[in-house]
């Protein structure tokens, strides 16, 4: 006879074993990098890959494509960036990965 859906359906898996975490700023990323990413892995007997900023080719291969990040809206996440540029947490973004210059 036909298949059914319980036969059809995929072995059911387990969470992966890793994670990586991309932490885009000003995504709320510390928030789910700092405490959530970290909860949930340990419940879940996961190694979890994250720091300030991971390159993404390096996050999917120590995590075989177990990648994830957070998103906000484009706008918001824009103007906040732009704040905190002119702002006391300028200091931040004092890494060659951006083209900021004090001058700017």
């Amino acid at each position: 006879g036909a298949p059914t859906l319980a036969s059809a359906a995929p072995p059911r898996v387990g969470p992966p074993k890793s994670v990586a975490y991309l932490r885009i700023q000003k995504t709320g990323s510390s928030s789910l990098g700092e405490t959530i990413m970290p909860n949930h892995c340990k419940r879940n007997h996961q190694t979890c890959f994250f720091s300030w900023h991971l390159e993404h080719t390096h996050a999917d291969k120590v995590s075989n494509g177990s990648v994830i990040t957070m998103l906000r809206d484009p706008v918001e996440r824009h103007l906040s960036e732009f704040d905190m540029l002119r702002g006391k947490e300028a200091y931040h973004l004092r890494h060659e990965q951006w083209d900021y210059k004090e001058s700017d």
